[in-house]
Parts: C-alpha cells; sequence; structure tokens
C-alpha cells in the first residue's frame, strides 16, 4: 500500500467559477469593442450570477470587481454614444 502522507492533494477551492470567468472575459473584450454596450451588459449579468454562486472569497473578489468594471464601461459607452449622436 502507498503512504497517504506523500501524497499531494490539489486545492480546489482556490478556482474561479465559470460565470466569473465569462465576466472577466465580457469586461475584457468590452473595454476595446462594445457594440450597443452588449458585451458590458453581459458582463455585469454574468458577474451578478458570479457573486450569487461564488464559492470562496476569491471568486467572489473578481466578481465584485467584474460587476464594477462593467457597470463602469456601460456608463462611458452610452455616454460616448450620446455625445456622438449629439454631434451629428
Amino acid at each position: 500500500m502507498q503512504d497517504k502522507a506523500n501524497e499531494v492533494v490539489s486545492n480546489s477551492n482556490n478556482k474561479l467559477g465559470g460565470f466569473t470567468i465569462t465576466a472577466i472575459v465580457m469586461a475584457a473584450i468590452g473595454f476595446l469593442l462594445n457594440p450597443f454596450c452588449i458585451l458590458s451588459i453581459m458582463g455585469t449579468i454574468f458577474s451578478g450570477i458570479g457573486i450569487a454562486h461564488s464559492s470562496n472569497n476569491k471568486d467572489k473578489t473578481w466578481a465584485i470587481i467584474m460587476l464594477s468594471l462593467s457597470v463602469v464601461e456601460t456608463l462611458f459607452w452610452v455616454g460616448f454614444m450620446v455625445n456622438t449622436m449629439a454631434a451629428l
């Protein structure tokens, strides 16, 4: 029999959830390219779901960061579109 003292146990409690990873991707892409604020709004939705489904502090922290970033991006792009339409 193998000795259990030498086994390496992976700690899966420190992983990010799927919704949080999706929110990170949506916020990152939405920061550069955001047609009609769709990506920022989707990032906000996935961040909210990520907060609700978070299983550890790291996951919840990243979801909250991405929620705030997505909201700021949405406000920025809405302001950008309003100013562009006003200039026409």
